[in-house]
């Protein structure tokens, strides 16, 4: 198949390629074309403990067709050469004249989902059949969402009828991309993420011969990282791996005992920790707090917040605190001010 020899600034839907393709003919051209390059992406080198991919491994595959007779270039062996002269040699071709080649792509997993921009050019290595360029938009972050394309497109041949569209957000160009991938803002800094909890479950069990004021609170809660899709809106990753600190503390807010003020105070009233870290297992961290309540208000309201901490977790990842509603008990007998739903609604 050709590869179109012209192409203008391209829109579609919300994907915009800012970039003209440069006309064919201006490249040094081989005696082959390439049919339409494709990939896949792989997840590799995961940050220790916490299982979030620090690099991307995108397996790129095209064939090449001999230009006059159109058959397909068996066994013959190509060069990918990237724009910075960085070359990479592809398999060999097989029977159909198709190769493969393998790109590393360094990457936050807390980044924000990022489309680049790269150009190629396939080299044929015994130098008869010359060079054919490809430009490509390539997706190494899309944190869970399924793209039609894959997160391979080839940008030659858009606007023929088996079109496959880019999907929302401006590309990068690859010479800045490394900034864009691994997430550092424009000063420099990681881009800080949030953690979302939804519905944690809290209950407040009996404990064998506590003292007063003493009580066991059991906690499990499913933590997952709130990061930026391809089109800028926030989406929920869950977390599979990874250590937390959990700690609690109950709070009440009364009246200001200043005749006439009507103010109020807000009033540490417990607390308690999980004493070592506590890992996540599929996903769900389960803690048993032992909880102290060291005073308790006859009037007012109440309410807790359930303090989650990452340990020795990627640069970036947010301590959570989380307001919740108290369990049933003595101890949170005050009405609660907080609902049974908490923290922002990103989507799915």
């Amino acid at each position: 198949m050709n590869r179109m020899s012209t192409l203008t600034a391209v829109v579609l839907g919300s994907g915009l390629l800012a970039h003209a393709v440069p006309s064919v003919a201006q490249q040094p051209l081989g005696a082959f074309h390439l049919t339409e390059v494709r990939g896949v992406a792989q997840d590799a080198r995961p940050f220790p403990g916490w299982g979030l991919a620090t690099e991307s491994l995108i397996t790129f595959s095209t064939c090449a067709l001999d230009a006059e007779s159109k058959l397909p270039l068996r066994g013959r062996t190509f060069d990918v050469v990237a724009a910075d002269g960085v070359s990479r040699r592809a398999d060999a071709a097989n029977s159909q004249g198709c190769f493969s080649w393998v790109e590393t792509f360094p990457v936050n997993s807390l980044a924000d989902a990022q489309g680049i921009e790269i150009r190629r050019e396939v080299r044929s290595r015994d130098g008869s059949h010359g060079a054919r360029p490809a430009h490509l938009a390539v997706y190494p972050l899309l944190h869970g969402v399924e793209l039609r394309a894959g997160p391979v497109v080839d940008l030659d041949f858009l606007g023929l009828n088996h079109l496959r569209p880019l999907p929302a957000g401006r590309l990068v160009a690859e010479a800045s991309s490394r900034s864009a991938l691994l997430g550092l803002e424009a000063d420099g800094r990681i881009v800080q993420r949030d953690l979302f909890v939804e519905e944690p479950v809290i209950v407040n069990s009996p404990k064998a011969g506590a003292a007063a004021g003493e009580s066991l609170l059991m906690l499990r809660l499913r933590p997952e990282v709130l990061v930026k899709g391809l089109e800028g809106t926030l989406r929920r990753m869950p977390l599979e791996q990874g250590k937390f600190l959990i700690s609690v503390d109950s709070f009440a807010t009364v009246p200001d005992p200043t005749p006439g003020s009507g103010a109020t105070r807000r009033l540490q009233t417990g607390h308690g920790q999980s004493k070592a870290p506590t890992t996540l297992l599929h996903g769900t961290l389960e803690a048993a707090i032992e909880f102290l309540t060291v005073a308790r208000p006859t009037a007012g309201s109440s309410d807790l917040v359930v303090t989650v901490e990452p340990v020795d977790g990627p640069a970036g990842l947010m301590t959570l605190h989380l307001p919740v509603p108290p369990p049933t008990g003595a101890e949170f007998a005050l009405p609660s001010t907080v609902g049974p739903r908490v923290g922002p609604k990103p989507g799915p």
